[in-house]
């Protein structure tokens, strides 16, 4: 584990190296690591928010959100990035039997509307890795200056599994502790019906025009829930964290800010 300065005047770090959790993969142990990006030591304990891109399930670079401005601002304003790696291409050997089971009972509730992605063995794999980052986070987390309070926040495929994390997991047998809300980029999730109004805090941006991920299963679990804030945007870019393509990086990362620091406060 290895910390550099990510920004020398103001204090704040960068974690590599740091293993969060050592499950199954193609019959091997493998440890999955964490990029962790940390505020200035006297704004610690810190709450976390991880980011979950939209080829998370891929080997692929291609990011819409660059980690390392959003890195910076967060953490010159008190809160810390983790951004972390899972599993890729799992199968179902990488899994729990019980998991694989309950995934089976639940199947008739799928949104068929949402793509298969979300609900494959790669995606339930990282689903795990999730919830192992949240007990990481909540035990552990704590040794390098974090409150464990976390929010999970993602664009895309990234979002869609962050809802499977906080809503799907108690569901396929998954423990973890309950995260402090939901930021979603385009994403939906593949279990509406299983979402219960007034357990989470979510806010969620969307393109209603966007077919990539469908607006409706959104719409649905943000009817009847004033926890859950969703905004429509025909000007924003699939996978964007802006409202329109000329909002500055400023304003779409103090959303962000303004909801982790509201959802995490005790």
């Amino acid at each position: 584990m290895t910390h550099a300065p990510l920004d020398t005047k103001s204090g704040t770090q960068q974690i590599d190296g740091l293993v969060y959790a050592q499950p199954s993969l193609e019959g091997h142990v493998v440890p999955l690591g964490v990029d962790l990006f940390l505020p200035p030591s006297e704004a610690r304990p810190a709450p976390l928010l991880v980011w979950l891109g939209p080829d998370i399930l891929s080997n692929s670079a291609t990011k819409t959100v660059g980690t390392k401005v959003l890195a910076d601002f967060l953490t010159r304003h008190g809160v810390a990035l983790a951004v972390p790696k899972v599993r890729v291409n799992a199968t179902r050997a990488d899994v729990p039997n019980t998991l694989i089971e309950r995934l089976a009972r639940i199947e008739g509730k799928r949104d068929k509307s949402v793509h298969a992605d979300l609900s494959t063995l790669p995606a339930m794999a990282a689903t795990q890795d999730f919830c192992a980052l949240l007990t990481w986070a909540d035990g552990k987390g704590k040794e390098v200056g974090l409150t464990g309070r976390t929010v999970l926040a993602g664009a895309s495929t990234g979002a869609g599994l962050a809802f499977n994390a906080a809503v799907v997991a108690p569901h396929i047998g998954l423990r973890r502790p309950e995260p402090a809300g939901i930021l979603s980029y385009s994403g939906t999730c593949a279990w509406p019906s299983l979402y219960a109004p007034g357990q989470l805090r979510v806010f969620a941006l969307h393109n209603p025009s966007d077919r990539r991920m469908p607006i409706e299963p959104i719409r649905e679990m943000a009817q009847n829930d004033p926890m859950f804030e969703l905004i429509e945007s025909i000007e924003q870019v699939h996978g964007s964290l802006g409202l329109w393509p000329q909002e500055t990086a400023e304003d779409a990362c103090t959303r962000i800010l303004t909801r982790v620091k509201q959802w995490c406060a005790r």
